[in-house]
């Protein structure tokens, strides 16, 4: 009786076919589930443990496959279907969708198809870029297996970053009972119009000519990231603390920013490196933002394709109002290679050999390990910071240091503002005396100004950082204008050139932008990307695109993972991606599942704390043992990790000054003549050559390679030479 009951409920239940239902609209499936089963199914499933939402969570997951099974064609499960919607995004799996399906605990794949045609076949586009929208480009390349090796696989991909996020609106898909066939799906979706760049008699380039590299002078939140810095050195080498990141998270806050949203745009199916695809790109961004009433449009590119597409806006008549920006995480990427190759030989390389794998050191140094490679800089600082404190004699003032100990516990705590810092006495004073030993350590030896000038560059990488987590778009241009030297030092040529045009384009900002604009670009942090309800969470918008785009390119149910890479299949995948994530959001929020990273920093886990410390002692260990504060010659340079002098030739300890020398030898010059020697970049340590004399005879060797691979003692001869003993 009850059976037949719930079953004719179940029948006379009136349910839309016509469109696909959300779980929004539907209250989570609940408004889909008639009483009687509804009730039924609450009295058969009972649990002490289970909460009432895990319960009824579950009464209407198993009440929707029920309908699903007794009216499999005249019921759309919004549960059901976001599960099909979920595999297939996520894992890319047909076989276990089909496998759940016939169980009845999903749909089929035959409905996704027609879940995606129904995306295709609609005549708006997927993307909304209704907002502040700034467009990135990057190259989307995969070695497709094809029995030749040729016909790789080659496009540009795009995002726009819409900046407030907003909830934009999506449309209501209309459910088709027929599939519509591939070709035709395909052909009716709007795509990017290709346009074919023609090229120009002369440079467009040759129109622009280098400023002079100038100053400009402290900015205002440099002073107070400087003392936040300082005061985290202190106490993370005290004790036990978050890490840089963690507690600049904590003790920088504000309420003066807005959340991003990030709309996926079709791929350009052209080589990227082609002067038309980055037209198409350029003018693609440029209608868009006509469309939206944005004035000025803003693409970033990474370096390579910057320059060209610099050149091609320069050129160009029909893009007046398109500004071209250079990435900021690959540009962080160059200048910690720069970093890197100044202080090869130095010992820098031995030191991070203590908690790194000599392997993956390699790739710190080159700046292409970014992660290791930006934790271990910043624990270095730390390190050499308290190293200054301890032989100077700073922490023997108890008073000095409880003091700016509790500030630090007040700022994690939250029971100290942060613009407070500026006006306390004690950390004036601490910067004072910190300012004053550092100068006076550059003065004891070569060595020592070395090491100084590398701390220098560290800092210059945790302001980058920090200009970009805050939005903070004065201290970005500051901190590109002090990087530039160092490109030229190391012999990072392409971008002591692309970051000398983009420095002097992105001054000259505000007379583009409408003020409205302008004003929210720069001072509203428009100009980073943030996808937390914080102000520390600002990202590079090509960072962005590597996270949001081509990871899922290239990870687990992207298009590189048995997928394919045909066009129609392309166009599918990259189009329903806007409606297929929320749809997994949903889903993951009604099964209480969260796959997202934690709203905590990870610097703030607890486990972190322990390891970041542990790693900071065993660098502290090591530079007791090999300071280089020991020294006191001002003639030459000594490798900390082996007592080796270096050559009278080696100038790394003037990297600064040898690096403004070639930026200024430039200015004046139009771009397109601009020639940056590689002669201008400075010798380290490494790149020097030794005469040694072995058994009477005199031996060229490289004396890095030769002395981290034997343990003796030398002496050196009247006439420069080392002796092997």
């Amino acid at each position: 009786m009850a059976v037949s009951i719930i079953r004719d409920d179940i029948r006379s239940q009136v349910y839309n076919c016509s469109e696909y239902p959300t779980m929004a609209s539907t209250q989570d499936g609940q408004s889909l589930v008639p009483e009687s089963l509804n009730r039924f199914l609450h009295g058969v499933i009972k649990s002490k443990s289970a909460t009432n939402k895990t319960t009824s969570r579950r009464c209407i997951s198993i009440a929707h496959s029920i309908i699903s099974s007794c009216r499999p064609r005249s019921f759309i499960s919004p549960i059901l279907s976001s599960v099909a919607v979920y595999i297939h995004q996520r894992y890319g799996s047909r076989e276990l969708i089909d496998m759940l399906s016939n169980m009845g605990f999903c749909d089929d794949y035959k409905e996704v198809e027609r879940l995606q045609a129904s995306i295709l076949s609609t005549d708006v586009p997927t993307y909304n870029l209704n907002g502040f929208s700034q467009f990135v480009f990057d190259n989307a390349d995969f070695n497709t297996a094809t029995i030749s090796g040729h016909n790789t696989f080659h496009a540009m991909g795009g995002i726009s970053c819409v900046t407030p996020a907003g909830n934009p609106d999506r449309i209501t898909l209309q459910r088709s009972t027929t599939d519509l066939p591939k070709a035709e799906v395909v052909g009716k979706f709007e795509k990017i119009p290709i346009k074919t760049y023609k090229k120009p008699t002369q440079i467009g380039l040759s129109s622009v000519t280098v400023d002079t590299l100038k100053d400009a002078g402290t900015v205002p939140s440099q002073q107070l990231a400087f003392s936040l810095d300082y005061l985290w050195m202190l106490n993370f080498s005290i004790k036990t603390c978050p890490a840089w990141n963690g507690f600049m998270q904590t003790a920088v806050t504000g309420t003066n920013y807005e959340k991003t949203r990030i709309e996926i745009l079709p791929f350009i199916n052209l080589d990227p490196s082609n002067p038309s695809t980055i037209y198409t790109a350029l003018s693609f961004a440029k209608r868009q933002c006509e469309l939206h009433g944005i004035k000025t449009c803003i693409v970033t590119f990474d370096q390579p394709l910057y320059i060209k597409a610099a050149e091609i806006v320069a050129a160009s008549t029909d893009l007046p109002d398109v500004v071209v920006r250079l990435g900021g995480f690959h540009l962080l990427m160059s200048y910690l290679g720069s970093v890197g190759y100044i202080m090869g030989g130095s010992g820098l390389d031995s030191l991070w050999e203590t908690v790194y794998a000599a392997g993956t050191v390699i790739h710190m140094m080159t700046g292409h390990a970014y992660s290791r490679a930006v934790r271990a800089h910043i624990l270095t600082s730390a390190a050499l910071f308290s190293l200054l404190l301890t032989n100077n004699g700073v922490l023997d003032d108890e008073s000095l240091k409880e003091k700016l100990k509790s500030l630090h516990e007040q700022l994690l705590s939250g029971d100290c503002a942060t613009d407070r810092i500026l006006d306390d006495g004690t950390v004036q004073t601490f910067m004072t005396t910190m300012a004053d030993i550092i100068d006076e350590q550059k003065q004891q030896s070569r060595t020592g100004k070395l090491w100084i000038n590398y701390l220098e560059q560290v800092s210059i990488l945790k302001m980058f950082l920090y200009a970009e987590r805050t939005g903070d778009w004065k201290l970005h241009l500051q901190c590109i204008r002090r990087m530039i030297p160092y490109f030229h030092a190391a012999g990072h040529l392409a971008y002591a050139k692309s970051a000398r045009l983009y420095l002097q384009q992105m001054e000259t900002l505000e007379s583009k932008m409408s003020d409205t604009e302008f004003l929210h670009f720069s001072k509203g942090g428009y100009f980073t990307v943030r996808r937390e309800d914080r102000l520390w969470s600002g990202n590079f918008t090509d960072q962005t695109i590597e996270q949001n785009l081509m990871r899922m390119f290239k990870s687990s149910g992207g298009m590189t993972h048995g997928r394919g890479i045909a066009e129609s299949t392309i166009t599918k995948w990259i189009h329903a991606m806007p409606h297929f994530i929320p749809v997994c959001e949903a889903i993951e929020q009604f099964a209480n599942i969260h796959t997202t990273s934690s709203e905590q920093h990870k610097d703030l886990r607890e486990s972190s704390q322990v390891q970041d410390h542990k790693d900071l002692v065993t660098f502290l260990q090591w530079l007791n043992a090999h300071s280089p504060f020991q020294y006191h010659n001002q003639t030459s340079i000594v490798a900390v990790s082996t007592g080796l002098v270096a050559d009278a030739s080696v100038n790394c300890d003037r990297a600064r000054e040898i690096g403004e020398a070639a930026a200024t030898s430039i200015d004046g010059k139009v771009f397109s003549d601009v020639k940056v020697k590689r002669t201008d970049r400075v010798k380290t340590i490494s790149g020097t050559i030794n005469t040694v004399t072995i058994r009477g005879k005199s031996v060229v060797v490289n004396p890095i390679l030769l002395f981290n691979r034997i343990t003796c003692a030398i002496k050196s001869s009247s006439d420069g030479k080392l002796f092997i003993i």
